[in-house]
């Protein structure tokens, strides 16, 4: 059986970005809540368009892949004093 997936354009500001920074890793697993944003925008005479998460929380799920930092913390929530 074939498990669909999806990517999205995570958006993450501030001390939350330095916490992503520090701890994603390729195959690490996160939930991420935020906001929808669509930006428009346009380049060569061509309309384009891209749907955001603007993300306002991150929790870690799982353990850190192999080489992974054991002594993360598994939730992140945004600062409202965060800068972008």
């Amino acid at each position: 059986m074939v498990v669909p997936y999806q990517w999205h354009q995570i958006v993450v500001r501030g001390k939350l970005a330095l916490s992503c920074h520090e701890y994603l890793r390729k195959g690490r697993q996160v939930f991420a809540e935020g906001q929808l944003r669509t930006r428009e925008w346009e380049k060569n005479g061509q309309n384009n368009r891209r749907t955001e998460i603007d993300c306002t929380r991150v929790q870690f799920l799982g353990s850190p892949p192999r080489g992974g930092n054991e002594e993360v913390a598994d939730e992140h929530p945004a600062s409202d004093s965060a800068t972008s």
